[in-house]
């Protein structure tokens, strides 16, 4: 009987020897040389600040100086310019590698070649960022991507009124009298000279003002249905339309016109211990020139604060490593604020990796599960 019990003592050893793992931090002391295994992180939060800027173009009408004696106006743009305004700002996080945070699972050796019972499926993103345990789908959500992107969307000066369709030129006839001597008798004589003149701009904007008056009568002639052609309703709606956009590009060219492109940037940030509760330099802004680089003393200066809650962790303790499961994130909430000066110009709170604590799970020799959220390395699910 005592045979019996130490066979199956011995059975159960074995067992538990091909289907254990082992969880080590790997520091600058670890050797895997005589290891099996794979290597593991958890990941380091990244900070995308988004921003959208409008730029707006004023752009002086070709005729503003005679939009007074013209058309009476005098709320008219009299110089080009160009304004920026930030309109909008973003701040997600993201995920990268943290290399600090490295793990190797130590897997027995015996498994190298046999069918052990309890194996372990580990799914890491192309970075090496652990997602989930025993899980057999991607639940890889998250990316990573911390190089700077500058988007434009084009809304140029493109169908906007200019002069050319006014001819630029004109004929001039000059009448001039010449004296002839015919036969000793003198005799005056008209000569007639034909010249081709460009237009001057006090000629063409007279011109535009006449064309603007005859658009505004034949508007009122087919509202009031005094053309000789019945028009359907709708038909009647698209040519009263065309009739109002020409007049508007007409009188453009007196007032002058704006047009804004959205320039949307991207800035990434990674927090560390070195700038919590400092004021960190993200980028530049000036209305006149929009986001400048860091170095350029011209604009003024948009800073990132970030406060770490000193209070979410204070009651929680750490597992330690030895004999234990995998390890896992408890992020700190940390509260920040995007300003430029004393004008705040975003505030939010995101979960960061680098300032909670690092914990490990019991150890399971059965089957479990683990689901972590992909930029915290927090646990989002859990099957034990």
């Amino acid at each position: 009987m005592k045979i019996i019990h130490a066979v199956f003592l011995l059975i159960i050893i074995l067992f538990s020897q091909c289907t254990s793992y082992k969880i080590i931090h790997v520091d600058d002391k670890f050797n895997a040389d005589d290891k099996y295994g794979v290597y593991y992180t958890l990941p380091k939060t990244v900070l995308d600040i988004d921003v959208a800027v409008n730029k707006t173009t004023i752009v002086k009408g070709p005729l503003a100086q005679y939009a007074s004696k013209y058309l009476g106006l005098t709320d008219v743009y009299m110089n080009n310019s160009v304004n920026y305004e930030i309109s909008d700002i973003n701040i997600s996080d993201d995920f990268i590698s943290d290399k600090e945070k490295t793990f190797f699972v130590e897997l027995p050796q015996c498994s190298k070649n046999r069918r052990f019972h309890n194996r372990l499926f580990v799914n890491l993103t192309e970075n090496g960022v652990i997602s989930s345990v025993n899980f057999f789908k991607n639940f890889n959500s998250g990316k990573s991507n911390i190089e700077k992107k500058i988007i434009i969307k084009n809304d140029d000066a493109s169908g906007k009124p200019d002069l050319q369709f006014i001819e630029n030129l004109k004929i001039k006839y000059d009448t001039s009298i010449e004296k002839v001597l015919i036969d000793t008798v003198v005799v005056q004589r008209k000569k007639v000279t034909k010249f081709i003149i460009e237009k001057s701009n006090e000629e063409k904007a007279k011109e535009i003002s006449e064309i603007i008056t005859k658009l505004r009568k034949e508007r009122i002639s087919l509202i009031i249905g005094e053309s000789d052609v019945s028009y359907q309703s709708e038909t009647l709606k698209f040519m009263i339309s065309e009739i109002d956009n020409q007049i508007q590009n007409y009188i453009q060219l007196f007032t002058g016109y704006t047009f804004t492109n959205t320039l949307k940037y991207k800035f990434t940030f990674i927090p560390d211990s070195s700038n919590l509760k400092k004021e960190n330099l993200i980028f530049r802004f000036d209305s006149d020139n929009g986001i400048l680089p860091k170095q350029d003393s011209s604009g003024n200066k948009v800073t990132l604060l970030i406060e770490k809650n000193e209070n979410q962790l204070k009651n929680f303790t750490p597992v330690k490593e030895k004999n234990n499961g995998f390890s896992y994130t408890v992020p700190a909430v940390s509260k920040l604020t995007l300003k430029s000066g004393n004008e705040i110009l975003k505030q939010c709170d995101i979960s960061v990796s680098q300032y909670g604590i690092v914990s490990y799970l019991p150890k399971r020799k059965n089957k479990f599960k683990i689901l972590y959220y992909q930029n915290t390395g927090a646990i989002k699910g859990l099957e034990y």
